[in-house]
């Protein structure tokens, strides 16, 4: 359970969390505040499809099917690049100002930063699930497991927010 914790933590720190935050906060101008609520919004999302995810492959001993597998690595993948583009289009356009204040249309939802968590919580799912089910002694350890995981990866990505903000 600690290792899960531990893992949470550290998972919002991997490369691709790292492109998703900052396109999310820089793309808005947001301050702390409302980067750290994109970032809990972000995180939910994630976690809601971890679990989506991960609680079948837990109770049945299943994997996803490979298919499945890389057409939502894809997906994940068509979303950043899309994320990306639009903050170069935006800063090419002169619409980023990080001093002046953000009009409201320019900054970012909290249900747009949910949707493209649950799309990135997709992506790993499966690994995460079965490093889950493979090291876990029984499915009650494994369901705990999957939801401080997916806890724990929502608050370090609200406090990354937050620090990207500042």
């Amino acid at each position: 359970l600690a290792v899960a914790v531990l893992l949470g933590l550290r998972h919002a720190t991997d490369p691709d969390h790292l492109a998703a935050v900052t396109t999310l906060v820089a793309s808005g101008g947001e301050r702390a505040r409302s980067a750290g609520e994109l970032g809990l919004a972000w995180g939910l999302g994630h976690a809601a499809t971890l679990f989506a995810f991960g609680v079948p492959i837990i109770l049945f001993n299943g994997v996803l099917p490979q298919r499945v597998q890389q057409a939502t690595e894809s997906l994940v993948g068509g979303v950043i690049v899309y994320l990306a583009l639009r903050l170069l289009v935006r800063w090419r356009r002169g619409e980023l100002s990080f001093h002046a204040h953000p009009r409201a249309h320019d900054a970012r939802t909290r249900r747009g930063a949910f949707a493209i968590g649950l799309v990135h919580g997709m992506g790993g799912s499966a690994g995460v699930g079965v490093l889950i089910v493979a090291s876990a002694r029984s499915t009650g350890i494994a369901l705990t497991s999957l939801a401080l995981l997916a806890v724990f990866t929502a608050v370090s990505m609200t406090v990354l927010s937050s620090g990207f903000g500042s």
